[in-house]
C-alpha cells in the first residue's frame, strides 16, 4: 500500500510539473509580448481574453503567431526588417518621383489652370485687404462709435 501511495504521489507531481511548464510557457509569452509591445502584461491578457470572446479563430491565430515570435524572434524580426526596408525604399522612390513631377510644371500630365490661379490670387489679395482693414485703428474706432450710437 505504501508503494501505491508513492506511485500516486509520483504521478501527481509529474502532472503538476506539466501544468507548471504550460503555465510557464503562457507566462513567458505574456511577459515577452508585454516587453516587446511596451504595454502592461494585464493589457496583453485582457486583449487575448476579449479576443477569444469576440473573435476566437483570429485570436487563436494571433496566439500561435505570438508563440512563434517569442520562440523564434530572429526569424520574425529579420523578415519584418526586410519588409520594412522594402517599404522604406518604395516610399523613397515614390517621394522622389513625386518631387520630380512637381518640379516639372510644363508636364502634359499635370493640367494648368490659369483662370483658377488668377481667381485664387485675387481672392487672396482681397482677404489680405480685409484683414488689414479689420486690424486697423480706424476700424476699431468706427465700431466703437456704432456701439455708442446703438
Amino acid at each position: 500500500m505504501n508503494k501505491h501511495h508513492h506511485r500516486h504521489h509520483y504521478h501527481h507531481n509529474r502532472n503538476r510539473s506539466r501544468k507548471s511548464c504550460g503555465d510557464a510557457g503562457i507566462s513567458r509569452l505574456v511577459r515577452e509580448l508585454s516587453r516587446r509591445l511596451g504595454i502592461h502584461r494585464h493589457a496583453v491578457i485582457a486583449g487575448f481574453v476579449l479576443g477569444f470572446i469576440f473573435v476566437p479563430i483570429l485570436t487563436a491565430l494571433v496566439l500561435l503567431a505570438a508563440f512563434y515570435w517569442v520562440n523564434h524572434p530572429e526569424r520574425i524580426e529579420g523578415q519584418l526588417e526586410r519588409f520594412a526596408d522594402k517599404a522604406r525604399e518604395a516610399y523613397r522612390t515614390h517621394m522622389k518621383s513625386s518631387r520630380e513631377e512637381r518640379s516639372e510644371p510644363n508636364d502634359s500630365s499635370v493640367p494648368d489652370f490659369p483662370d483658377l490661379r488668377r481667381r485664387f490670387e485675387d481672392l487672396e489679395a482681397r482677404a489680405q485687404a480685409m484683414e488689414t482693414c479689420v486690424a486697423s485703428d480706424e476700424f476699431t474706432l468706427n465700431r466703437q462709435f456704432k456701439n455708442i450710437q446703438s
